[in-house]
């Protein structure tokens, strides 16, 4: 891990922009490889069922209580998604 990491919150070493069929499934298989994964999707009318699927499958790979569910984040602020980035971004 950088230097820029944290134990309560490890840098993501991969970025996945956009959460629709494509994304979600590039960053569920990164994550069940053990690769720290952000994801961002802008805010929309869709985007509220996007995250709720995402959730749905992060509980299905990882359990309800696992702790490797911090490998997998989701977000629709743009800064807060880059800053969950490892550098070099």
């Amino acid at each position: 891990m950088s230097n820029d990491d944290d134990e309560t919150n490890p840098k993501s070493r991969v970025g996945v922009f956009g959460m629709g069929v494509m994304g979600q499934n590039l960053a569920l298989n990164i994550a069940s490889k053990k690769f720290p994964v952000s994801c961002y999707n802008r805010e929309d009318e869709f985007s509220s069922r996007l995250f709720e699927a995402l959730e749905i499958a992060k509980k299905e790979l990882f359990g309800e209580e696992g702790e490797d569910e911090r490998l997998l984040r989701a977000f629709t602020d743009l800064k807060e998604f880059v800053e969950s980035l490892q550098k070099p971004r």
